[in-house]
This record gives structure tokens, C-alpha cells and sequence, in this order.
């Protein structure tokens, strides 16, 4: 199990930047969008519409900076991880400022001395691969007088998966020197631009800021059971089917290996616990292989690694490649028959 600093460290994903805040953009919000705490909401989401779902014009509870330059905004129905809308950010522009993103118009209270936090999100970025701009979430920081204090930026970096979870642990330690003086937060979701990035989009959905459980109440994942064929012929696809319960009810990721050499599947989803994931893979040299697979919760907590060994012993042939080996096989018969002189 993955606790404290060394927990947290893992998963303060690629970058993270503290910087002053200096936000103009940010419009004033009246009172009314200030929400009130409650210390007892452990796993509820403290965030309006996180998945932006409700609105007419715009998602509800949530802006974005203004248009500049080639950036455009998005929220429609183009992309979503889970349900009928996401927010995107098009054609990232550095023309005013580099950094483009939605924000959550409410004050979020929080309580750094009394709590930590789970931030996470789902994030995909779309267009011309070799040109996208710096995804990030983030959080603007705001003392009881709602006055900026810092913002804290956790890199989202592309994945080839359509949709990457991301997720860390705030506490007082991630929030500095300051942590005390936190009141309230706002969310970020980011598209850092070094140039005009055209034909590019990243998009985001399914965000999530809450109070976190203590880890160190958290029980790890069990190993995930593997099924599929023990044996086949290389060359050919086989699927195979992963099955992981959390004790706890926790979402769970999937790191798995097929023991040939090739690419890993790292950590893929979060899925629900108990759900099953199928995967298929071919081996293309006959041999013994041992396919491991390793769940992670969301905690960080990871459970023992299950195995599953297949044979492939027989290979794969094309249908012309099965008549010239029966034509070897009756030379080898009958050529003895016929001894040349």
C-alpha cells in the first residue's frame, strides 16, 4: 500500500507548479456560489455538474477564460467519457496568454488542517498529435476573504488510451506554506499553449473533488483473476478476461503484461470493482508464456499479482503454406518408392 509522501509523490503525476495567482480573467462571483462545508462528506463530490451534463448555452456552474486569438471552447455532445457532453478546449492559442482553460464558478470551502482531498478527472486530447499544447487540472487557491492565494497545475500528459484517468492527493503538504490560509478552491482544467496549436483539442469530463478516506483504513485490491485459453497456435488472437474485487467497492486500474516482450497495458482504466475487462493477444513465437496482471485501487493500494501460463505450441499457417507442408509429407512417403538410378 502506497501511504503518505511517498504515495503522494507518486501521483503527483509529471509536473506541478505553485505559482501566485494573478487571475483577472476570473470573474467576481457573488455569495450565492459560495458553498457550505460539510466535514462529514467523505467520497461525495464537492464540485456542480462535474460531469456537465446540465446547462443550456454552457454547462452549469462552470466558465471558461475569455476567446482569444484561434482558441475556441467547446461543450457539446463531439466527445464524451461517460454520459452525453464534455467540455474541450480547440486550437489552444498563446496569443493573449498560454494558458486556456474552463473553471468551476463555485467557491469550494476547504479545510486543509482537518482533511486532504481527491482531485481526478478524464482527459483525451484529440487532432494533430505532433502539435498538442499542455493539458493540466488544476486549482486556484483563495483565502477566507476569497483573495487569490496560489494556483497548483498536475500535468496531464497524452496517452494513447481515448480517455486517461488522472488523479492526486491534496493536503497541507501539497498546498505549501499557505495550506492554513486555504478557505476555499476553484477548479481548472487546462490547455497550456507554446504557439497557435491548430487542429488540436483536449477535452475533459467527469471531474472530481472530494474529501478523501484515510489510506491508512484503505484495503487493497485482490489478485485479479485471469480466464481465457491455455494453449494455441502463434499467430493467432486470443482473448482473455480480468476480473478484480476491491473490498473496499473501489474503482480499480490494471496493469498487465503478456510475457513476450511486448508492450505492456499499463494501468488501464479506473473499472468498477468486480467488472470485467477482455483483451486479446497473439504470440507470434512458439513458446511458454506467463501473462501477469496487477490491480491498483484508487488509493494507490496495490494488490498481489495473478498469473496465468499458456503454450503456443503449434504455429500459424496460410491455407498455401498447409498445402505445400502435405506435399513434403507425401515427397517423404513415397519418394523412398521411387529410388532414382
Amino acid at each position: 500500500m502506497h501511504t503518505g509522501k511517498a504515495f503522494l509523490s507518486m501521483f503527483l503525476v509529471t509536473l506541478v507548479l505553485v505559482v501566485p495567482v494573478q487571475l483577472a480573467p476570473l470573474a467576481h462571483v457573488p455569495a450565492e456560489h459560495t458553498k457550505a462545508i460539510d466535514s462529514s462528506s467523505d467520497g461525495d463530490n464537492l464540485l456542480d455538474n462535474p460531469s456537465f451534463e446540465a446547462g443550456t448555452d454552457s454547462p452549469t456552474g462552470w466558465k471558461h477564460r475569455g476567446i482569444c486569438g484561434s482558441t475556441l471552447y467547446a461543450w457539446d455532445a463531439t466527445h464524451s467519457h461517460d454520459g452525453a457532453r464534455s467540455v474541450g478546449i480547440r486550437n489552444a492559442s498563446a496569443s493573449c496568454n498560454p494558458d486556456n482553460y474552463w473553471y468551476s464558478v463555485d467557491y469550494t470551502p476547504v479545510d486543509f488542517e482537518q482533511a486532504s482531498y481527491l482531485f481526478s478527472a478524464f482527459y483525451t486530447y484529440r487532432g494533430n498529435q505532433e502539435d498538442y499544447p499542455s493539458g493540466a487540472i488544476g486549482l486556484f487557491a483563495y483565502d477566507a476573504d476569497k483573495r487569490a492565494l496560489d494556483t497548483l497545475m498536475f500535468s496531464c500528459p497524452p496517452s494513447r488510451d481515448d480517455w486517461t484517468y488522472t488523479h492526486v492527493f491534496i493536503d497541507n503538504a501539497t498546498m505549501g506554506s499557505n495550506y492554513a490560509q486555504v478557505k476555499f478552491i476553484r477548479v481548472g482544467l487546462f490547455a497550456t499553449a507554446r504557439h497557435d496549436h491548430l487542429n488540436t483539442e483536449l477535452r475533459f469530463d467527469d471531474i472530481f473533488f472530494g474529501v478523501a478516506g484515510d489510506p491508512s483504513e484503505n484495503t487493497r485490491p485482490d489478485a485479479p483473476a485471469i480466464s481465457g485459453p491455455s494453449t494455441g497456435k502463434t499467430g493467432t488472437a486470443y482473448t482473455y478476461s480480468f476480473t478484480t474485487v476491491d473490498p473496499d467497492g473501489d474503482p480499480v486500474s490494471l496493469w498487465i503484461q503478456w510475457g513476450d516482450g511486448t508492450t505492456a497495458e499499463e494501468w488501464m482504466g479506473p473499472y468498477a470493482s468486480g467488472e470485467t475487462v477482455s483483451l486479446a493477444h497473439a504470440w507470434e513465437t512458439n513458446g511458454t508464456y506467463t501473462i501477469t496482471a496487477t490491480a491498483r485501487d484508487i488509493h494507490g493500494a496495490e494488490g498481489e499479482t495473478a498469473t496465468l501460463t499458456v503454450s503456443m505450441p503449434l504455429s500459424h499457417q496460410t491455407p498455401r503454406e498447409k498445402i505445400w507442408v502435405c506435399l513434403q509429407r507425401v515427397f517423404q512417403l513415397y519418394m523412398p518408392l521411387f529410388p532414382l538410378k
